[in-house]
């Protein structure tokens, strides 16, 4: 994640690891005349400005995912593109909303998730119960990727980080095949 993060920024990450001594990360990031970050955030802040497909507003979207600042994040984007959003930090808590929830039209999920169900897991058992539900999975290591691409058949994939156009591309795209 932090790679991709250094990578992403158009900066890099070097590594300094010695026995005994332990291990030191550094990243070193460009200069910029962006307004800073206000403390306590831990995401750049970004315009949030609708772009989205004028029906989202009728489109409902159950976001899963355990660390609740990407969750916050993604519930936010979702919310200013103009959809609907509900929200689950696990599997289990993603299939309670499901059965108590007969509008949901994208599950927009992590893959690695604790409590013993993977976002794949969750994948299978919704396409089987409800299979009119789109999935998004979201992945931050490219080894989650590998496994996203074996699985494509349950779903589309966005790779972590990801800025609200490409989850908004994403969103109509996956919306576009319903």
């Amino acid at each position: 994640s932090v790679y991709g993060f250094a990578q992403q920024s158009n900066g890099f990450l070097l590594l300094d690891s010695e026995v005994g001594a332990g291990t030191t990360v550094s990243i070193f990031l460009p200069t910029t005349d962006a307004t800073p970050v206000q403390r306590g955030s831990h995401y750049p802040q970004e315009t949030l400005e609708p772009l989205g497909d004028p029906r989202a507003a009728v489109r409902t979207v159950l976001v899963v995912e355990d660390d609740p600042n990407v969750r916050a994040l993604t519930v936010s984007r979702l919310q200013h593109l103009g959809y609907q959003v509900l929200d689950a930090d696990d599997a289990a808590a993603a299939l309670a909303t499901l059965e108590s929830q007969p509008d949901i039209d994208v599950l927009l999920t992590d893959i690695a998730m604790p409590g013993g169900m993977s976002g794949i897991d969750l994948a299978a058992v919704v396409s089987k119960n409800r299979p009119d539900i789109k999935i998004i999975f979201s992945a931050s290591y490219s080894k989650q990727a590998d496994i996203l691409h074996e699985q494509d058949k349950l779903g589309s994939w966005l790779q972590k980080p990801y800025k609200q156009a490409e989850l908004a591309k994403k969103m109509q795209e996956i919306l576009a095949t319903a």
